[in-house]
């Protein structure tokens, strides 16, 4: 597994889209004077923002079933310690998660 907190910026890379996404990729482009590789961060930024409701609601499962606040789950998911829970640790968790769930949904009521 890489190691993401030790992962250069410089050397950040991703798969080049299908033949599809990336003519699409292409025209937002050019409809706004911008290189691919700017208009692409631009469209991965905006989805990002999207999601960070989404995000926030995952972070605060993963954080109660391991015991912790998400702000400390995700500052060790940004600096590399964050792993999955193993077998054994899932038999460990001392929560019901019918009733986490229960409980996550009736608080954002």
């Amino acid at each position: 597994m890489t190691n993401l907190a030790n992962m250069a910026v410089s050397n950040f890379r991703i798969k080049e889209p299908s033949e599809y996404y990336l003519d699409m990729l292409r025209l937002e482009a050019w409809l706004k004077s911008k290189s691919l590789a700017n208009e692409a961060n631009n469209l991965l930024c905006a989805r990002l923002m999207q999601r960070k409701e989404y995000r926030a609601e995952m972070f605060e499962w993963l954080a109660r079933k391991r015991g912790m606040s998400a702000d400390a789950l995700m500052l060790d998911v940004i600096a590399g310690r964050a792993k999955p829970m193993s077998q054994s640790e899932y038999a460990e968790i001392a929560i019901d998660p019918d009733k986490a769930i229960e409980s996550s949904s009736s608080s954002h009521q």
